[in-house]
């Protein structure tokens, strides 16, 4: 499945797959329940129940030192507190997202990586990835 294109539907159902699979080391990390929300099209993907806090969760098919930077759209920042988890192929790390960051958000034209309900210049933030926070590491941790 690497590096292959997927249609819009079976990019669904793995992206469903990844987040099942993912909920337990969460519920370890930021305590339980964790709430996974149903619909596609929901703002973010899970809620944190003891604290209210939700999650938007990305999964990335490659190392996390292969890239420095990770983007996230601009329309998740509207919020203070939401975590985002962003799982490699070496670890699972996150970081708070902070509003005032939408402030930097750039035009990222999506043409040749376009999905139902995207927008053509949507504006996204750039986040350097050594900043987020290790809560699992693959080599090394057990579940």
């Amino acid at each position: 499945m690497k590096n292959e294109k997927l249609p819009h539907s079976r990019n669904i159902q793995q992206a469903k797959k990844n987040e099942n699979e993912i909920i337990p080391i969460l519920e370890q990390y930021f305590g339980k329940p964790i709430t996974q929300y149903s619909n596609e099209y929901s703002l973010y993907d899970f809620k944190i129940e003891s604290t209210g806090q939700e999650i938007e969760y990305r999964r990335r098919f490659c190392r996390s030192d292969k890239h420095s930077t990770i983007m996230l759209s601009e329309h998740k920042f509207k919020q203070e507190g939401v975590l985002f988890v962003v799982e490699w192929d070496d670890i699972i790390a996150y970081r708070e997202l902070e509003m005032w960051w939408a402030e930097h958000s750039v035009p990222f034209n999506r043409t040749n990586n376009w999905k139902d309900g995207d927008t053509v210049d949507e504006k996204v933030v750039w986040m350097k990835v050594p900043n987020f926070i290790t809560i699992f590491n693959k080599s090394k941790d057990v579940f």
